[in-house]
């Protein structure tokens, strides 16, 4: 009976069966036109006020159909009776079930998507934001949220909803807190950092004002595009939808000539209130008038900080603008005219157009300001007229100052104006406005590419790209280009067509050809090859099989394949129908794409776009991870695209944790399937740029523990720690901490030696690594690849002031009390103890400033105390601590403070450790801004001129000067004369790295300063100060030597016991410098006619001042490549040689270096001259050692191919290396024959055979020996190649304890190549001497000696079978020999073989 009554009785009637079957008809019935535009519109706000839930929850499924059918926001459901439904909504039904809750949200985004944001706005603010129920504002704010996100600015009144979201931050319940940072994030990508900074920040709480910065840093910058287009509009590109259907639509929108608009930025000018600035600037004006360079700077700071806001009201600002011209154009400090630059930036991105005359009035003079040589200078100056032409002036108003400094003088006036037009052009676009300027600009611009300067040419071509680039073509400007050379025309050509800037190139006046448009002989199916993904490495995508995927017919392609039915299933709005479809499909899959790779293609590429990876049920996400798992555990080949797919589902889905189980285990599969670096690299690589960063985080946990399970065995290692080193500095704690667990795991697992490839990463990080590592070694047994020393790290730049502030949620309270007990915890003895108490420290010295104020005596005085510690961390972390303190004081009081600690500081300098040296350098830097230099200089004279400092802490005050010099000169100028004495003592050291430290800072200050200011400084310096600045500035040529002579070099005391000891000889290993009063004796008479050695007997006598040197000393590699050593062979060598013979030796060019090894290789063939050679032999080796340190290709190539000549030579002659010689050379090639490429290993590994016919075996094994112990495993491979090699012939000398031993301790590396070969020389020695053996082996570790025992069964050795009587040879079996391959015995020792990938195999 209900039924036959008017709809209208029946959603009002008392049963509420009847008023949900009335809404059922209305859900389920396809004619929806008098629900949204007719008479029962109105009902709806009766249905969403319902008091019984499921009634409420059938109205709410009716109002989402018949908003879905709505045509636009002027239908009545929506325009006349919308404010009252969205009030229901959010006042009835955000409050109910769950399920009413979901349709709750999505009737309201259907109102956005019909363009009426405003009512939900409006609703939510008034009537959800309030509730006092909070799950109601929680589930408000995730609409407003989800609304942003998908139909962007232009749907909501984010003005209006922005100055709510502070009320949201004080909330009750920590999921609103949570919800309403989400929806600060989301604003982030829409609006300007300013507008929220403005509205948010303002009068906020410290902890609001640390999340709010953090969620800006985050966000900031991200690309804005709304994923859904609003009803009625045109839908934009999927942004979501994959990889490849982004690539198709961007191939789409280029095809059709109209690329897709993005969603434009909101203005932060538009949305701010005007600020007044005018009205507080009275210590603008009288800081102006000060004297003193720091006042008018803070005067200028004070501008700066006022302007610094979105928007400023409009006034007179002429007078503030001619006083911003006074200082940059006359004003001489530097810091001054910076400041006054940057208030011209703030004032025009303030004003916009009102600041159009005072832009005008500035410009010539910022433009004239050009020629200034500090960079920060020319940036700013960058910046300020970039914003004044962008918002204030158009390049047409200003084309004459323009036009005047492009013909300006000076080149790099000219190079930085043209660059300034170049990026004004850019900025704005219009062929129209820009057109104003050709007869002005780009005619000047046409000249300047024939200017002398090639910084100018390059500049202006760019420039002139610019202008056709906007013009339409070359075609479109051709009447300017005449003066523009061919050369330089096709260089414009080229660059338009491959920006698509012109289609038909045609021929101007200079141009006598025209080029040909690439793409015209480019095949049309080329255009669309894909491009290979930057992040994979070509190794990694090699055997991979690879299928394009056809991303745009897939979904049809599957309805055809699984019927309509199931289709239909897919797309249902309702999450019970899409699931059911998807087991569907899963059922079936199996039997339908069984032998046919095609379709699992389309299936795949299917699914990720029907449900897609948006669907918000997890059990139907679950079930296509599910498909997936089958497709690829399977009997199909994963093809590359397909494991690309699985790969951008799993890493947006990963962050659930519903589904994380699933998607790693996904992810697991497929990189057992396709290739775990391939995989690695793609998840990493897509995860970064997600705006959740929950997924990049448990991204790197997948990472990290799938290499546990494969020891990183599969992938390049510096592919892998190059992309993740970039999260060691991201903003999320628990990031850091998964990025640093990721590159521990890759060290840990492929060895020590890949830490290189981190780059100059801040100590406490590389510290945090190398506990991890050491963590992982100690409780999951993995053990380092070799026994090597960290690689020691450049140090970071000196103003790099690197103190990184951690993350952590801000005291609610100040508190000005220091944790219990942690100074007195800083005295203990354990310095695990101390550790924990300088954390604690540490922590309260970033965050709590009351804190360190109320407490810095005792600071300071513990603080001293551990800059003494034994232990060298804890001074590293130390100094971090006082890295922190100056932020809490201002200069002055800081300065009172330093003073106690500054020179316990200055002595860490001299620590051996370079890490705590870089610790000291980097503290003193961040003390620069507080405490003054002036002030500083005094306890650095006193530390250089102390006899207790050594020469690493003088080198680095000298560094940390020159820094200073080249950074902030300003801070020198007052106390230039005491760095002059620091100079001037340094110069008059001993040690070379002192004395090349001292130029360097001389170099520096005169560079700053000028030669005359720094002359007049030296006036007031001591004599011998200032002789010492003299020849060091002449040397430098500052100052030009007298007529007719030479510069008088400073004597420091070398130089003075290499005046006394003129009496005696000086030995020929000593550093002698080839002076005018030492010159080499000329070559003899016998050798001018032809480049030759000339016969003496000299080596005798450098045999006995060198007979410390031997072919088993340690190789001091180092020793080569000092340059006293090559001026003293060069001492030696002219007595011996030559002129011309010596001209090459000595050159500095490679190429006659080349030449003078083969006039040497040309003397070794020849009989007659070969004499010579060899009585200058240990000079000629030398050489040799010293030009392969240097690491010269083809130079090395040469020298190893007539070293190998010189033995041959020698062998044929009878004539032996004596140990002498061989020192000369043999530690060298033993430690570089681990060289990276493989022919030029080989040719090490054939020369050191090769010196056992011309040199002793057992020094030689000697030698070969200590190369296994470097840091090079290539290097210890080589060497026991070498010794496997020289068993054959002279194994009598390796039968000793030492060597054996050294050989068997080889078997504990990790790497499998030299395991083997170490174990096949074992094996050789067992078969030559029996059982005999472990009487060298007596005291190896157990699995040594386990391992040996256990190869050593399946051996026979030779020495016993022959003493056995009567023994004899089975048929068919290889007599067993001592170095007989692995593939040729008879029995099997694959058991005992170390099995490796073929990426890590070395050769047979």
């Amino acid at each position: 009976a209900a039924r036959a009554l008017p709809f209208g009785e029946r959603v009002r009637h008392p049963k509420w069966k009847v008023r949900n079957e009335a809404w059922s008809e209305v859900a389920s019935t396809s004619e929806l036109v008098p629900w949204y535009a007719g008479e029962h519109a109105e009902l709806f706000v009766i249905g969403v006020s319902d008091t019984n839930s499921a009634a409420q929850a059938t109205a709410l499924e009716a109002l989402c159909a018949a908003l879905g059918a709505a045509q636009s926001g002027e239908d009545a459901l929506v325009s006349s009776h919308g404010a009252a439904v969205c009030k229901g909504v959010c006042s009835k039904c955000l409050s109910g079930r769950p399920n009413t809750v979901k349709r709750a949200k999505e009737s309201l985004l259907l109102f956005a998507e019909l363009g009426r944001g405003d009512l939900i706005v409006d609703a939510v603010v008034a009537y959800a934001l309030p509730h006092k129920v909070s799950k109601v504002a929680l589930a408000g704010v995730e609409a407003l949220t989800e609304a942003l996100r998908t139909y962007g600015s232009k749907a909501l009144d984010v003005k209006g909803l922005l100055r709510q979201v502070p009320k949201l931050f004080d909330a009750k319940d920590v999921k609103v807190r949570g919800a309403a940072k989400e929806l600060t994030a989301e604003f982030c990508r829409w609006i300007h950092p300013g507008v929220i900074r403005e509205v948010l920040l303002q009068g906020a709480r410290e902890a609001l004002k640390k999340d709010v910065e953090a969620l800006i840093s985050q966000n900031e910058g991200q690309q804005v595009k709304p994923l859904k287009a609003l009803r009625g509009e045109e839908e934009p590109a999927a942004v979501a939808g994959g990889e490849a259907t982004a690539e198709e639509g961007v191939e789409a929108g280029a095809g059709a000539g109209a690329p897709a608009k993005e969603e434009p930025k909101i203005d932060a000018f538009d949305l701010s209130e005007p600020v007044a600035v005018l009205p507080d600037l009275a210590e603008f004006w009288s800081g102006l008038k000060e004297q003193k360079w720091s006042k008018r700077r803070d005067a200028l700071l004070v501008l700066r900080v006022k302007a610094s806001v979105p928007k400023i009201e409009h006034g007179d600002f002429l007078p503030v603008a001619k006083e911003l011209k006074r200082v940059v154009s006359s004003d001489s400090n530097v810091s001054c005219v910076n400041a006054a630059i940057d208030c011209v930036d703030f004032l025009a991105r303030g004003l916009r157009k009102s600041f159009r005359a005072p832009a005008k009035l500035l410009f010539p003079v910022l433009l004239e300001k050009y020629k200034e040589k500090s960079a920060a200078v020319t940036r700013s100056i960058h910046k300020s007229l970039g914003s004044v032409l962008e918002m204030s002036v158009s390049v047409a108003d200003v084309q004459e100052d323009l036009v005047k400094n492009i013909k300006h003088k000076n080149p790099k006036n000219k190079v930085e104006t043209l660059k300034l037009c170049c990026a004004a052009l850019q900025v704005s676009r219009e062929a129209s406005s820009v057109a104003k300027v050709h007869d002005t600009v780009l005619k000047e611009a046409t000249k300047a590419t024939q200017d002398s300067s090639p910084d100018v040419r390059e500049a202006a071509t760019q420039l002139v790209i610019e202008f056709a680039r906007i013009a339409g073509g070359a075609h479109a400007i051709e009447s300017y280009l005449g003066q523009i050379d061919n050369a330089r025309m096709s260089k414009i050509m080229r660059a338009l067509q491959g920006s698509g800037g012109e289609e038909e190139p045609k021929p101007v006046k200079a141009a006598t050809k025209r080029p040909t448009t690439a793409s015209s002989k480019k095949p049309k199916g080329k255009e669309a090859k894909p491009k290979p993904t930057p992040t994979t490495s070509s190794s990694s995508s090699k055997g991979i099989p690879s299928r394009p995927i056809q991303m745009e017919g897939a979904v049809e392609e599957l309805r055809g394949l699984f019927g309509e039915e199931t289709f239909e299933g897919l797309k249902s709005a309702t999450w019970k129908d899409r699931l059911q479809a998807v087991k569907d499909i899963r059922e079936r899959a199996k039997d339908l794409c069984s032998g046919s790779e095609a379709k699992v293609d389309v299936l795949v590429a299917a699914l990720c776009q029907v449900p897609g990876w948006g669907d918000s049920n997890f059990q139907v996400l679950l079930n296509v991870f599910e498909i997936f798992l089958d497709i690829v555990q399977g009997d199909h080949r994963v093809t590359r695209e397909v494991a690309e797919l699985m790969v951008a589902g799993c890493v947006e889905k990963i962050a659930d944790a519903k589904l994380n189980a699933k998607v790693c285990d996904l992810l697991d599969k497929c990189a057992a399937a396709v290739n775990q670096e391939l995989l690695v690299m793609k998840v990493l690589g897509k995860s970064k740029s997600h705006r959740n960063p929950k997924v990049l985080l448990e991204s790197l946990e997948w990472v990290s523990n799938s290499l546990s399970r494969t020891s990183a065995r599969r992938v390049d290692p510096k592919t892998l720690i190059e992309a993740t080193k970039l999260h060691l500095g991201h903003s999320n704690p628990n990031i850091r901490l998964a990025a640093t667990n990721v590159l521990a795991m890759v060290i840990a697992c492929r060895g020590l030696e890949n830490k290189s490839y981190l780059g100059e990463v801040k100590p406490t990080v590389m510290a945090n690594i190398d506990a991890t590592v050491a963590d992982l070694r100690a409780n999951k047994g993995i053990t380092p690849a070799s026994p090597k020393k960290t690689p020691s790290r450049k140090g970071a730049g000196a103003r790099e002031v690197v103190v990184e502030v951690e993350e952590e949620a801000a005291l609610d309270a100040v508190d000005s009390q220091l944790p219990s007990g942690v100074l007195d915890r800083l005295g203990d003895t354990n310095w695990k103890t101390r550790r924990a108490a300088l954390d604690e420290l540490k922590q309260v010295a970033r965050t709590r400033k009351d804190a360190v104020r109320a407490n810095v005596s005792g600071i300071i005085g513990a603080l001293r105390l551990r800059l003494h510690d034994a232990n060298k961390n804890l001074i590293i972390v130390t100094l971090e601590i006082l890295q922190h303190l100056p932020s809490s004081f201002d200069a002055k009081l800081w300065e009172r403070h330093g003073k106690i600690i500054i020179a316990d500081v200055l002595r860490v300098l001299c620590d051996n450790k370079k890490a705590v040296r870089e610790a000291g350098c980097l503290t003193l830097h961040t003390w620069t801004d507080k405490f003054a230099l002036k002030s500083m200089q005094t306890y650095l004279v006193g530390f250089v001129s102390d006899a207790k400092t050594n020469v690493d802490g003088k080198v680095s005050v000298l560094s940390f000067l020159s820094e200073v010099a080249d950074e902030s000169a300003l801070q020198l100028e007052d106390c230039l004369q005491d760095a002059l004495s620091i100079v001037a003592d340094c110069l008059l050291g001993k040690a070379l790295s002192l004395r090349e430290a001292a130029t360097a800072l001389l170099k520096s200050l005169v560079e700053v300063f000028q030669v005359e200011k720094v002359k007049e400084q030296m006036a007031s310096c001591t004599k011998a100060h200032q002789e010492c600045l003299v020849a060091c500035l002449t040397k430098l040529g500052h100052i030009a030597p007298p007529a007719g002579s030479e510069a008088k070099r400073p004597r420091t005391s070398l130089s003075r016991r290499s005046s006394q000891g003129a009496r005696a000889a000086r030995p020929a290993t000593a550093g002698a410098r080839v002076t005018p009063s030492s010159t080499p004796k000329a070559a003899p008479k016998a050798a001018a006619e032809a480049d030759a050695f000339a016969e003496n007997g000299d080596k005798a006598e450098r045999a006995r001042k060198g007979r410390k040197r031997s072919a088993v000393s340690k190789p001091l590699v180092e020793d080569l490549q000092r340059p006293e050593t090559l001026r003293t062979l060069e001492s030696c060598l002219a007595q011996h040689c030559t002129q011309n013979l010596r001209s090459l030796l000595f050159h500095t060019d490679f190429k006659k270096h080349c030449a003078a090894v083969e006039v040497i290789a040309s003397l070794v063939e020849d009989e007659s001259s070969l004499q010579g050679v060899l009585d200058n032999l240990d000079l000629v080796l030398q050489w040799f050692a010293i030009r392969i340190c240097e690491g010269n290709m083809q130079v090395l190539v040469k020298i190893l191919d007539c070293v190998g000549g010189l033995a041959d030579a020698l062998k044929a002659r009878g004539h032996s290396v004596t140990d002498y010689e061989a020192g000369c050379l043999l530690p060298c090639l033993v430690e570089k024959c681990g060289h990276n490429i493989d022919r030029i290993r080989q040719s090490y590994r054939e020369l050191l055979t090769k010196l056992a016919d011309v040199y002793s075996p057992k020094p030689l094994v000697l030698s070969l020996l200590q190369g296994t112990s470097s840091k090079n495993h290539r290097t210890k491979v080589v060497c026991v190649e070498v010794l496997e090699a020289l068993y054959a012939s002279h194994d009598s000398e390796f039968h000793s304890s030492k060597i054996i031993k050294e050989v068997a301790s080889l078997i504990q590396e990790r790497d499998v190549t030299l395991k083997n070969k170490a174990l096949a020389l074992l094996s050789a020695v067992y078969q030559n001497v029996g059982a005999g053996i472990w009487r060298y082996l007596s005291s190896v570790p157990e699995p040594v000696k386990a391992t040996l025992e256990a190869k050593f069964k399946t051996l026979e050795p030779v020495a016993a079978a022959s003493r056995t009587p009567g023994s004899a040879k089975r048929p068919g079996t290889a007599p067993a020999a001592p170095r007989t391959p692995s593939s040729e015995r008879a029995t099997p020792t694959s058991s005992l073989k170390f099995r490796a990938s073929p990426a890590r195999r070395g050769p047979a």
